[in-house]
C-alpha cells in the first residue's frame, strides 16, 4: 500500500470514527467513508463523501464538520472541486466568489456579500466627509484649528462641591450632557414617551466607560489620556489615586445594577417621577430643564433605578469625596476628545512617557493619520446625530424606502396566512399570534416622521469645546421636543450590515447599510430583492415569534400569553430542532453544536424562507433557482478558524454553511428544484423536517 492511500485510509478512518461517536446512523457521508475504507488501493481524485479533494492537497486536517464540510472557514474552499448543488447548495453556489479569499490580518471576515456592502459603506462615508462646506466640514474645522476652553475653573469648582452642590448637580441636566454623561434621553413620537437610560455603553470615554476596560491596555491608555488632560489644566494634585478610587466605586454600582432587568420599561408621567427616584438624582427637575412636560410619560428601568439609589446611598454613607472626583474627572474626560487636533497630538508624544511609562501614538488612530482623518474618527464618534442627518439626506431616497416597505407589508400580509395554517396551535393563541403581528412597529432606514431640519450652525471662532457643547445641547433639547426622536436610529444604526427585532418593543429596524449596494439598483430583479433582503425582512418579524419573542405580547411586556397546551406544543418543535442541530450536523470535529442557544437564530430563519417562498408562489414566472442563489450569496462569508470555533460556541447565530443548507433543505420546493434525492447531501427526510412555523 502506499503511503498515499495509508494515509487516505487513516484520515478517512478518523473521520469515521467522528461520526460513529456522534450517533449519526448511516448517513450518505459514512456509507461513503465505509465503501472507502474498503477500498484503500483507490488513486486520486480522493474523495470525502460527496466531495472531491482538489489534486496536490495531502494534509486533510482541513475536513471539519458534518454532514457538509465547513466551508465557512477561510481556505477551506479552495481545497475542493465545486461540489454539486444537490450536496452542499452553499458553497457550490459561493464557491467562485470565496475559495481564494483570505482574511486579512486583524479582521475576523471577508469576501461575498459582507465585504461588497462593507465596502459600499465605506465608500459612502467617505463621500460624506469628502464634502465641502457642510455642517461635518465645519465641525472638523473646529478640531483642525485648535484650542480649547480650560475646564481648571469647572474641575477645581467639582473639587470643592459641598453635598447642597452635588445634589444640584444630579439633579440638573448637565447629567445628560457631555461626552461622559450618566444618563442619555430617548423621544419616541409613535408613543410620545420620553426614555431615559445610563449610558455607559454609550460613552466614549469617561469612569463609566473604564468598567467595560479595566485590567485592558486600552483602560490604561484612556487613563493616560484623562492625565495628559489633567496635567495640561495643571490638576495633578493625587489624581491618579482619585481615579482608582472613582473607578472602585462605579465598578462597585455597575456589577449591583447588572442584577437589574434592563429589559422590562416602567412608564410613568413626569409629574410623578420624583415619587420613583427621589434620591440624589432626580430626572424630573432635569427634564424640566429640557422642556418636558408634565403629561409626557417617561420609561425606565429597574437598572437606572438601582445606580441612582447606590448613588443616593453614597451620601448617606459620607462618600461625598468620591462623588466629587467621578464628577470632576468625567469633566476632564470631556478635554480628552475636545483637545484640539495638533494640541491631542502633541500630549500623545511629549507627555504621555514621562506620566504612564507608555510610549507611542493612541492606538485609536492609525500611524501616519492626517489631521482630516483623525478629525473624521473624532466626529464619528462625538457626533453621531450629524453623521447620521449627513447619511439621510445624502444616500436615503423616498423610492428605495417606499419599495422597502411595499416588501415589508406584503411580508406581514403573508405571515397571516403562515399563523392561520399553523394547524397545532390553537385559535384563540392564532389570533393573539396576528394580533401581535399587526401591532408591531417597524422602521425601514429611518423614521417616518423624519424631516431634514437645518444643519448645527458652527458659531465663528468657537474651538472644539466650545463647538461640542453647544452641538450637545442642540441634540438634546431637539430630542426632548421631538425634532430627534427614536433612540433606536443611531448614526451607527443606519450604517449597520443588519436589521434587528426589539422584543421588548414588539419593533423591527431594516438598516439601510444592510442594502445600500443594491437598494437603489433599478435592474434589480424580484428574485435578488427576495434572497437579499426580504428573507431578512421575514427573518426579523419571525424574531417576534421565536422562542425569545413570543415570551413577549404585543406591546412588548414580558408576559405569557399563550395557553399552556400550545407553550407545550412550541417547545416540543423548539426542542426536536436543538435536537437535530446536537446530533445530526457539525462545524468543528472538536466543538459540539448548540442547538438551545442557536434555536432561536434558526426559527427566524426557516421563517423568513418560508414566508417569502409562500410570496414567491403567487408569482408563476418566479426564478426559483435565482432566488435560491441569492439567499445562498447573501450569507455568503469566510471566518478565521479562531472565530468561526468561537461563533459555534458562544454566538446565537449558526455558521453561514449551515444558516442557508439546513434552511433551504427544509422545503419541498427547493428539494424539487433540483430533484434532490435521498443520498443527496441536501435531502433531508419528511420526518426529519424541523421547521417550527
Amino acid at each position: 500500500m502506499s503511503k498515499k492511500n495509508l494515509f487516505k485510509t487513516c484520515a478517512l478512518l478518523s473521520v469515521a470514527v467522528l461520526l460513529s461517536a456522534c450517533g449519526q446512523g448511516s448517513s450518505p457521508i459514512e456509507s461513503s467513508l465505509s465503501s472507502q475504507e474498503s477500498e484503500a488501493s483507490i488513486s486520486t481524485p480522493l474523495t470525502y463523501g460527496f466531495y472531491t479533494i482538489e489534486e496536490g492537497v495531502s494534509d486533510l486536517s482541513f475536513i471539519q464538520g458534518y454532514p457538509w464540510i465547513n466551508t465557512s472557514v477561510e481556505g477551506v474552499m479552495s481545497k475542493l472541486k465545486k461540489p454539486s448543488p444537490k450536496d452542499d447548495f452553499y458553497t457550490y453556489t459561493n464557491y467562485d466568489a470565496l475559495k481564494d479569499v483570505a482574511v486579512p490580518e486583524g479582521e475576523m471576515q471577508a469576501g461575498g456579500f459582507f465585504q461588497k456592502q462593507a465596502k459600499k459603506n465605506v465608500e459612502n462615508l467617505n463621500a460624506l466627509f469628502s464634502k465641502k462646506d457642510t455642517e461635518l466640514a465645519s465641525i472638523a474645522k473646529t478640531l483642525i484649528a485648535g484650542g480649547k476652553a480650560s475646564v481648571k475653573a469647572e474641575v477645581e469648582t467639582l473639587l470643592s462641591a459641598g453635598e447642597d452642590a452635588i445634589r444640584s448637580i444630579f439633579a440638573s441636566s448637565s447629567m445628560f450632557r457631555g461626552i461622559s454623561k450618566f444618563y442619555e434621553i430617548s423621544h419616541v413620537t409613535d408613543h410620545e414617551e420620553i426614555g431615559i437610560r445610563f449610558s455607559e455603553n454609550k460613552l466614549v470615554t469617561g469612569l463609566p466607560y473604564f468598567v467595560k476596560l479595566v485590567g485592558d491596555f486600552s483602560s490604561r491608555q484612556i487613563k493616560s489620556d484623562l492625565l495628559l488632560c489633567a496635567a495640561s489644566e495643571g490638576i495633578t494634585e493625587n489624581l491618579e489615586s482619585r481615579i482608582d478610587a472613582a473607578l472602585k466605586s462605579m465598578i462597585s454600582i455597575l456589577k449591583n445594577a447588572e442584577a437589574s432587568d434592563k429589559k422590562e420599561a416602567h412608564v410613568t408621567l413626569l409629574a410623578d417621577l420624583d415619587t420613583v427616584f427621589n434620591g440624589l438624582f432626580n430626572p424630573k427637575k432635569a427634564l424640566k430643564e429640557l422642556g418636558v412636560s408634565d403629561e409626557q410619560e417617561v420609561t425606565y428601568t429597574d437598572y437606572e433605578l438601582s445606580i441612582s439609589k447606590q448613588f443616593d446611598a453614597m451620601v448617606k454613607d459620607g462618600d461625598i469625596n468620591v462623588l466629587r472626583d467621578i464628577l470632576a474627572i468625567c469633566k476632564i474626560a470631556d478635554g480628552r476628545f475636545l483637545l484640539g487636533i495638533k494640541e491631542y497630538q502633541d500630549n500623545i508624544s511629549g507627555k504621555l512617557a514621562s506620566l504612564t511609562g507608555l510610549t507611542g501614538q493612541s492606538p485609536e488612530f492609525p500611524e501616519g493619520s492626517s489631521d482630516e482623518e483623525i478629525a473624521r474618527i473624532f466626529i464619528e464618534r462625538m457626533y453621531p446625530e450629524a453623521v447620521k442627518r449627513a447619511y439621510i439626506d445624502t444616500f436615503v431616497t423616498q423610492e428605495s424606502r417606499q419599495k422597502v416597505t411595499r416588501l415589508v407589508a406584503d411580508i406581514i400580509e403573508e405571515y397571516h396566512n403562515v399563523f392561520t395554517s399553523a394547524k397545532w396551535l390553537s385559535q384563540d393563541t392564532i389570533t393573539k399570534t396576528i394580533e401581535k403581528l399587526d401591532a408591531m412597529n417597524y422602521t425601514v432606514f429611518h423614521d417616518d416622521d423624519y424631516v431634514s431640519v437645518a444643519p448645527f450652525a458652527v458659531k465663528e471662532n468657537d474651538n472644539a469645546y466650545e463647538t461640542f457643547y453647544a452641538y450637545d445641547d442642540y441634540v438634546v433639547s431637539n430630542t426632548a421636543s421631538g425634532v430627534i426622536s427614536n433612540d433606536e436610529i443611531g448614526a451607527e444604526k443606519m450604517q449597520t450590515l443588519n436589521a434587528f427585532y426589539i422584543p421588548n418593543k414588539n419593533s423591527f429596524m431594516v438598516c439601510h447599510g444592510f442594502c445600500s449596494s443594491f437598494i437603489d439598483d433599478k435592474a434589480l430583479d424580484k428574485e435578488a430583492l427576495y434572497g437579499f433582503l426580504g428573507v431578512t425582512i421575514g427573518h426579523e418579524i419571525s424574531h417576534g415569534f421565536d422562542s425569545t419573542g413570543s415570551l413577549y405580547d404585543k406591546d412588548g411586556k414580558k408576559q405569557e400569553w399563550w395557553s399552556k397546551e400550545d407553550r407545550a406544543a412550541f417547545n416540543e418543535k423548539v426542542a426536536k430542532l436543538s435536537s437535530f442541530y446536537n446530533t445530526k450536523l457539525r462545524c468543528f470535529n472538536d466543538v459540539p453544536n448548540n442547538g438551545e442557544n442557536v434555536s432561536g437564530e434558526v426559527i427566524a430563519d426557516m421563517g423568513g424562507m418560508k414566508v417569502i417562498a409562500n410570496l414567491a408562489e403567487k408569482d408563476p414566472s418566479f426564478d426559483y433557482k435565482q432566488f435560491y442563489a441569492s439567499q445562498a450569496t447573501c450569507f455568503g462569508t469566510v471566518f478565521t478558524m479562531d472565530i468561526a470555533k468561537n461563533a459555534v460556541a458562544h454566538d446565537p447565530h449558526p455558521l453561514p454553511h449551515l444558516r442557508s443548507n439546513v434552511t433551504l433543505a427544509q422545503f419541498e420546493r427547493f428539494q424539487k428544484t433540483y430533484d434532490i434525492k435521498p443520498g443527496d447531501g441536501m435531502y433531508i427526510a419528511p420526518e426529519d423536517v424541523v421547521l417550527v412555523w
